[in-house]
This record gives structure tokens, C-alpha cells and sequence, in this order.
């Protein structure tokens, strides 16, 4: 129920998400998780869901929400095509906020300056850990809106990138499949990821639940 969603975050528990709360503490106790990954499965019992399925359940459940938040937000990367596609999908007229290339604080300090109410449901579609960093800003100071960091998922849906062949889904490496969509940033992300997994498990530290 998005009644319970108000006040909330919403993330993917997965390689990225674990490996930069340990880094960062994105975790804060108004995070949800669904899980999307491999990793997911040493924390739950339930199957993974990729961040792309997810999001398609949840636009259908927020059309059919009898109740409406004040307004509607997409923060972060937005093409024309995955524009034109959430226009479809989604009932609800949004206002998207396109952000500058740069570090979380040039981000926050961009978002200062736009007038995002509260009460609002808002879709963030960066790369984790920006994504949460600035969820977890955007809560402090609307305590009342529902946030859900989707990533590139909208993409995908939208068919700016391909989805993840079936086999690579079933193996367990559709991250392999999606390092051919920019490279660079994923391939260090992903280095990053595992320098910091060693230290989690060097400290065998999860602070999660």
C-alpha cells in the first residue's frame, strides 16, 4: 500500500547497494528493498526481481492508487524516447528535473534551487550510490514523500537499452550484459564494488537489518 510508502525509500538490495552502505551508510531506517541480484539471496528469501519488473508493477498499482500525491517527480537521467514511454505508462502528469554531470553535493546544491513539495512521489533514475545519497537529502527534507530509486530501469523498459538476454538472467550475470552500456562508469563502479565487498568481508560487516 503506498499509504505505507509515504515517509520512504525504495531501493534495489543488491552488489552496488551493500557494497556502498558499507561506504556511505545509504541505508537509513526509511529504506525498503526489493531484491535484484545475486547477492540479494544471502539476505532474503525471496527471488530476485530485476529493478526493470519491479517498476512496471509498481506503475500499475500507482494508476490505480485512489488516492493521488500532490505531484510527480522524475529526478536524473531522462531521454526523449524513455520520456515518451513514461508519458504512456504513467496517468499522472510528472515534471522532470534533468540534473548537471557532477558529484552528489553539485547535485543536492541543484536541487536546492527547484521548489519540490512535499507529499510528492519521486522517481530517481541514477546510478547507485547517487541515486540513494540523494533520496536520502530529499527525504530530510520532505518527510512525507514516497521515493523510489530506479536507476536505469526506464531504459530499459523503453528500449533505449536492450534487455538482458534470458541466459545471462538465468546465470546470474546479466551485470556482465549490461557492461556493454556505458562502459566506463560501470567497470569502475564494479571494481569499486568488489574492492569493497573484500572489506566487508574482511570486517564482516553487513549493516543492513
Amino acid at each position: 500500500k503506498f499509504e505505507k510508502l509515504n515517509g520512504k525509500i525504495l531501493s534495489a538490495l543488491n552488489l552496488a547497494f551493500l557494497t556502498y552502505n558499507f561506504k556511505y551508510r545509504l541505508r537509513t531506517h526509511n529504506h525498503e528493498f526489493w531484491p535484484d541480484g545475486i547477492f540479494s539471496n544471502f539476505l532474503t528469501n525471496k527471488p530476485k526481481t530485476p529493478g526493470r519488473i519491479f517498476f512496471l508493477k509498481l506503475l500499475k498499482k500507482l494508476n490505480n492508487y485512489n488516492k493521488t500525491f500532490q505531484k510527480y517527480y522524475v529526478i536524473g537521467n531522462l531521454s526523449k524516447k524513455s520520456n515518451n514511454w513514461l508519458k504512456k505508462k504513467l496517468k499522472e502528469k510528472y515534471i522532470h528535473i534533468d540534473l548537471p554531470f557532477g558529484e552528489v553535493k553539485k547535485l543536492i546544491n541543484f536541487i536546492k534551487k527547484k521548489n519540490i513539495v512535499d507529499k510528492s512521489f519521486i522517481i530517481i533514475t541514477l546510478p547507485t550510490p547517487k541515486q540513494e545519497l540523494i533520496g536520502n537529502y530529499l527525504l530530510k527534507k520532505l518527510p512525507k514523500c514516497s521515493i523510489i530509486c530506479i536507476g536505469g530501469s526506464i531504459n530499459i523498459l523503453s528500449g533505449e537499452e536492450k534487455e538482458t538476454p534470458n541466459l545471462f538472467y538465468f546465470l546470474n550475470l546479466e551485470w556482465v550484459w549490461r557492461l556493454k552500456f556505458d562502459t566506463k562508469r560501470r567497470v569502475k563502479r564494479l571494481i569499486e564494488s568488489i574492492y569493497l565487498l573484500y572489506k566487508i568481508l574482511i570486517y564482516r560487516k553487513i549493516d543492513l537489518f
